[in-house]
């Protein structure tokens, strides 16, 4: 299992991602997709969303990267340089015929 403990973020307790919403687009049919992106992603496939299920930390975040393209190696390289961005999407309203 990959630890990143140095960084301020892996202490949370309630990740963003596994927020409750109560939103309006959740009623119109609307998703909310949890996308990340890593240094010089582009090569591997990156930015990727989140599965729902599955990642409910931020070391599963890490483990996660790494099982779905990015060499352990770069991100060992980069040491506590490594970051990892995060952002939501809400998908659009779908259009019935």
């Amino acid at each position: 299992m990959m630890r990143r403990t140095s960084n301020w973020h892996s202490n949370m307790t309630n990740p963003f991602w596994k927020e409750v919403d109560s939103a309006a687009w959740i009623k119109e049919g609307r998703q909310k997709l949890y996308y990340v992106d890593v240094p010089v992603g582009w090569k591997y496939g990156f930015p990727k969303a989140i599965p729902n299920n599955g990642v409910d930390s931020v070391s599963d975040i890490y483990e996660w990267v790494v099982a779905n393209g990015y060499p352990k190696e770069e991100m060992d390289r980069m040491g506590s340089s490594f970051y990892i961005r995060m952002w939501t999407y809400i998908t659009p309203e779908s259009k019935s015929p």
